[in-house]
């Protein structure tokens, strides 16, 4: 009988090692957050006068774009379904012109250069302004170099971005988004 309770004893310090061990794992892991897995059903092609990151926050895929010269373009595509939010951010001075097409829907949208910006948001060729309250309307914030959002009705600050979450309506039924752009005060 006394072998059976050294054995038991010896197993209950294996079994508190493991609970050590485990739990000493799961420091380790939690003191940094892991990060978001890229979802692989979406993908960045033709890039042109660009720099581009795709990344995923939360449940959102993050298409961050820098652009030197200010005139660009590149292509966002899905495999499977699109995220349930995809954000454009574009790193420029300003926002002369953006064009988003998806099949045969084109979205138009430009920021005006004198304060306070507004955002203008037109649909199809023949530019018909979207209401704010349209499925095709969409999310828009000027952010500064930290990702906060900047002062109401201004130009991102140096480093900032513009970014747009690209309405679902748009995407529905499309594999690809061709983007284009320009800053006004390219170069």
């Amino acid at each position: 009988m006394a072998k059976q309770q050294r054995y038991r004893g010896g197993l209950r310090l294996v079994c508190l090692a493991w609970v050590w061990i485990a739990f000493a794992a799961i420091l380790a892991v939690g003191a940094e957050p892991p990060a978001t897995p890229l979802p692989p059903a979406v993908a960045v092609s033709n890039i042109r006068g660009a720099t581009v990151d795709l990344t995923a926050e939360k449940q959102a895929v993050v298409c961050q774009v820098m652009s030197e010269s200010g005139i660009g373009s590149l292509q966002i595509s899905r495999s499977k379904d699109w995220p349930s939010t995809l954000i454009l951010r574009l790193q420029l001075k300003g926002l002369e012109s953006l064009t988003l097409t998806a099949g045969k829907q084109r979205m138009s949208m430009c920021v005006s250069s004198s304060s306070p910006a507004r955002l203008n948001v037109s649909l199809g060729e023949d530019e018909k302004p979207v209401a704010a309250e349209s499925p095709y309307f969409p999310g828009f914030r000027v952010l500064d170099a930290e990702f906060r959002p900047a002062k109401q009705g201004q130009l991102p600050p140096p480093g900032g971005w513009f970014e747009i979450n690209v309405p679902q309506k748009l995407l529905q039924d499309q594999k690809q988004l061709q983007v284009n752009f320009i800053d006004f005060f390219r170069g």
